[in-house]
């Protein structure tokens, strides 16, 4: 096969490729559940797959990427000021040990403004803590530093 035959061969294919495509997207639609079972499957059954090793490499760390830019932002609109970092947040969570500071929990663990940035506290490490997210929530609005002393007069978090 030439580049001539190459050529005249993909120009007549060109509406048998849209035909396909159609086709393709059709199906996608109709066995939507059924593929993402097969692709669960498949990445189940090869644990070294490229996208499962980055996805459980990466998942959380994109997380914290996500929470904290979100922080920053509520923070920049209020004009609050402060900002933090990924590395501020792990610094954080080693501090606490990697749990709740209020529960000991240390399921679903987030980051807790001391003073809400909606009542004008600062998005940084002196106004951070670590709580769960059932912890975080029914404390809400309210001001409440559950950090203990013995971290302050470690000298771990500045005063």
């Amino acid at each position: 096969m030439n580049i001539n035959d190459c050529n005249k061969y993909y120009g007549e294919n060109l509406e048998d490729e849209e035909k396909r495509k159609e086709r393709n997207c059709k199906y996608d639609i109709e066995h939507q559940e059924e593929l993402k079972e097969r692709r669960r499957k498949y990445l189940a059954d090869h644990p070294n797959h490229p996208k499962k090793v980055y996805d459980n490499e990466h998942r959380e760390e994109m997380y914290k990427r996500e929470k904290i830019c979100s922080h920053n932002r509520r923070a920049y609109i209020k004009g609050n000021g402060g900002t933090m970092t990924a590395q501020d947040w792990n610094d954080i969570l080693d501090q606490a040990g990697h749990k709740c500071l209020k529960c000991g929990s240390t399921e679903n663990l987030t980051l807790d403004h001391i003073t809400p940035i909606m009542k004008g506290g600062r998005n940084d490490k002196n106004n951070a803590q670590v709580l769960c997210g059932s912890c975080n929530s029914n404390k809400h609005t309210k001001t409440v530093d559950y950090r203990p002393l013995v971290l302050f007069k470690q000298k771990i978090l500045p005063i």
